[in-house]
């Protein structure tokens, strides 16, 4: 793979870490995974045919966004956090960072004034659609994330196991060089430390500078890290630290023997859920679980129809579009606005009317809502008022829920019953996924037969047969080490 530059043709702009052909080239396909050779990919190495020592351990490596900062202290708050010189840390135990220059400093202020140069925009300058159109009472509600806009660091941690026969130099050379290939070539500062004295994995924590700095006539780019770029880059850290002499590799999930071989035997999808997996990693998971604790009637009613549009939304296509077929397209009507009425219900009548395309439904469910939990309804429909329905694109914002108790009041009554059979609900909705989970495993294993040969599959289920039998090896001793511990705790100190 070529260095990843701004002189690197495949290079996109924007802060995209673009494949070359030759990697798209060696990623199909499953066939070359039990295959040997000398064509092996970058971070695999030589001798990657098998993804584990000896002795059974992994070999990967792993590289993970640990989070993203939008608020200005937070990347200083990091960069303490990985030198340990925050006020209650021990200075005995405090770690020197180095930057992208290759330059080491020492001591919170020296940090603190590194990270002043990176001139990260102050919370007052950044501030999100959502902060700057609601009122105070939206604003008190607001998390950070929600009131802030741009994203500007990224706290990323590299590893590898302790037995590949890294030490603190090693690693810290193989951070060093893939870190200028990768952030510093595309002109990102970044300050990074090796920790190595309290984990099983010794590992490098990197702060990443989400804005690049200006290259002659380019203009700044936002870095983005998604599953391909993240690759790419796991890839560099882990040649880089082979180079280095420590006994680690870079595969994919779906290209390990082990991985295939709980596929082909049942245990584990290959892919992950398509459904909720794919809301959570569009960051819209966490809403959807606020929803469903704080308002588990509202969400056993309007759940489902919620998650089929925000991945309708993720998609870029309407519900609306797909329904019905030609003639009730041609004759469908269009749907009547709320009526106009004197008061906070014509307030309400009157937003609904313009914002959402079906106003009685949006009207329905807000109120279902509102009597469950009135102000996480009435922050809803400020900042995220698709979960209430399809919306016509006009901006909510502002809207206060005074006078609208007597309203939702007619929802109450029922709200026992209605969170009874809301359970009742998730326990079969639990039952249907478990069920869709294993019609996947189902089609899994099958792609995974059509793909493979008899002796590739013959090897991948040897490989999960011996996985199996280490882990129950693993659990009998856990299960031996908890009865010797309860023996002594009943013996007492005096025997």
């Amino acid at each position: 793979m070529a260095t990843l530059s701004l002189e690197r043709p495949g290079y996109q702009r924007r802060g995209r870490f673009q494949q070359s052909h030759e990697e798209r080239e060696l990623q199909r396909g499953l066939r070359g995974l039990f295959q040997g050779g000398s064509g092996e990919r970058r971070g695999e190495g030589r001798g990657a045919k098998s993804e584990r020592a000896k002795d059974g351990r992994s070999r990967e490596s792993v590289l993970k966004v640990i989070n993203w900062s939008k608020a200005q202290r937070s990347a200083r708050n990091q960069a303490n956090y990985i030198a340990r010189t925050r006020s209650g840390d021990d200075s005995a135990q405090s770690l020197p960072l180095e930057n992208e220059d290759g330059r080491q400093f020492e001591g919170k202020a020296a940090i603190d004034s590194e990270l002043e140069s990176w001139n990260l925009l102050a919370d007052r300058n950044n501030r999100s659609a959502a902060w700057r159109n609601g009122g105070s009472e939206d604003r008190q509600y607001m998390t950070t994330q929600a009131a802030l806009n741009k994203r500007q660091a990224a706290h990323l941690i590299f590893s590898v196991p302790a037995h590949a026969g890294g030490t603190e130099a090693t690693l810290k050379m193989a951070v060093r060089e893939a870190a200028a290939e990768t952030f510093g070539a595309q002109g990102h500062r970044y300050v990074f430390a090796v920790q190595t004295d309290h984990s099983d994995r010794p590992h490098a924590h990197i702060v990443v500078k989400a804005s690049s700095e200006p290259i002659a006539a380019e203009r700044s780019r936002q870095l983005r890290l998604g599953p391909a770029e993240l690759e790419i880059v796991r890839r560099v850290f882990t040649e880089k630290a082979q180079e280095q002499g420590i006994d680690v590799i870079a595969t994919r999930r779906r290209e390990r023997v082990q991985t295939v071989g709980q596929v082909l035997v049942g245990k584990e999808p290959l892919r992950r859920n398509q459904t909720r997996g794919q809301l959570y990693r569009a960051g819209l998971g966490q809403q959807m679980s606020i929803f469903e604790k704080k308002a588990p009637a509202w969400y056993a009613r309007h759940g489902e129809e919620y998650e089929r549009r925000q991945l309708a939304s993720l998609e870029g296509v309407s519900l609306e579009a797909g329904r019905g077929g030609f003639l009730s397209r041609v004759f469908s009507r269009t749907p009547k606005p709320l009526p106009t009425v004197p008061g906070a219900e014509g307030r309400l009548n009157r937003l609904l009317t313009s914002a959402y395309r079906d106003s009685h439904g949006a009207k329905a469910s807000f109120l279902r809502m509102h009597a469950e939990a009135p102000k996480l309804a009435t922050w809803t429909l400020n900042n995220h008022p698709q979960a209430f329905g399809e919306t016509t694109g006009m901006t909510v914002s502002g809207f206060t829920g005074r006078g609208l108790r007597a309203l939702s009041e007619p929802y109450c009554s029922g709200l026992v019953t209605e969170r009874a059979a809301s359970s009742e609900a998730r326990a079969m909705e639990q039952v249907r996924r478990r069920r869709r989970r294993e019609r996947q495993r189902d089609r899994d294993k099958a792609e995974l037969q059509r793909t493979l040969t008899p002796a590739q599959i013959e090897e991948a289920r040897r490989g999960s047969l011996h996985q199996s039998q280490q882990e129950a090896r693993q659990r009998a001793q856990v299960r031996v080490n908890r009865e010797v511990r309860g023996r002594g705790n009943q013996e007492g100190p005096d025997h």
